[in-house]
């Protein structure tokens, strides 16, 4: 189900208000393409791992990545979109809808050992905080079960997606 939230008030950093540093890098740089690959390939094989792949292989620069490094290895990440990104991904699908320009938060991950501290609510902040210096104030997150989660930073179910299917004999 996609998430909306027009966002117009600042969010302070739950990271922050535990006292944490967290090392968050804005963008994956060319020399660390690979080691990102590698956090992908190694814990989220499959969708996310093909796609970050081939946004590289068609040019992509990394700017719509956020990543999280605890001891200097790759932990986590989220990406983001805005109108500039070269391959726009489904949560911005919906920008023909609003009257301003629509960025979209998604997918996030986390290294399954390292959940449930935060890190994944810190990764998402870090990616809104990147969104908002560029200009953008409606954020859209798309195809996501979490929404509790994305509760806790002021989102709130907008549409839903209603599956069907028929049995072929």
């Amino acid at each position: 189900m996609p998430l909306f939230r027009s966002g117009r008030s600042e969010i302070r950093s739950i990271a922050a208000s535990r006292g944490r540093a967290l090392p968050l890098a804005c963008g994956v740089a060319a020399d660390d393409k690979d080691a990102f690959l590698s956090f992908l390939h190694r814990c989220f094989p499959g969708r996310w791992e093909y796609e970050a792949i081939h946004y590289f292989q068609r040019g992509g620069t990394g700017r719509e990545f956020v990543v999280l490094e605890r001891q200097g290895e790759i932990v986590g990440f989220c990406r983001i979109n805005d109108a500039k990104s070269p391959f726009i991904a489904q949560n911005v699908y919906w920008a023909p809808l609003f009257a301003r320009e629509l960025g979209g938060i998604g997918p996030l991950g986390i290294d399954p050992a390292h959940r449930g501290s935060g890190l994944g609510l810190a990764l998402v902040q870090a990616g809104i905080a990147m969104l908002r210096q560029r200009g953008i104030q409606q954020i859209a997150i798309d195809w996501t079960a979490l929404v509790d989660f994305y509760a806790k930073l002021g989102y709130s179910s907008w549409k839903q997606y209603a599956k069907y299917s028929k049995e072929l004999v």
